[in-house]
């Protein structure tokens, strides 16, 4: 899939569960996708809110509490150091 592609369908996912940005990249298509993709809107909407344990490496279904991450920060701390982030986000559409 084209990087173009990825990113539209990230964006029609993280909008479908609530992320109101796509009406600015509709209007500024130029925007820099990083722009969208590395928000923390983008991120909570797309990865939601469930807990990951670093401790048991697992994702579980509550809310995350002081000593979990929720997913959207795991996700968004492991897309920040990949090479192509936007082939790391077409793993989750």
């Amino acid at each position: 899939m084209k990087n173009e592609e990825i990113l539209k369908k990230a964006i029609d996912k993280a909008t479908d569960n609530g992320w109101v940005g796509k009406i600015q990249y509709l209007i500024n298509p130029e925007l820099h996708c990083a722009n969208i993709i590395f928000s923390h809107d983008f991120a909570k909407a797309f990865w939601g809110f469930q807990a990951y344990c670093p401790v048991s490496k697992e994702f579980m279904r509550h809310r995350a509490s002081e000593n979990e991450v929720a997913s959207w920060q795991y996700h968004l701390q492991k897309m920040v150091l990949e090479e192509d982030p936007i082939k790391y986000l077409e793993k989750f559409i």
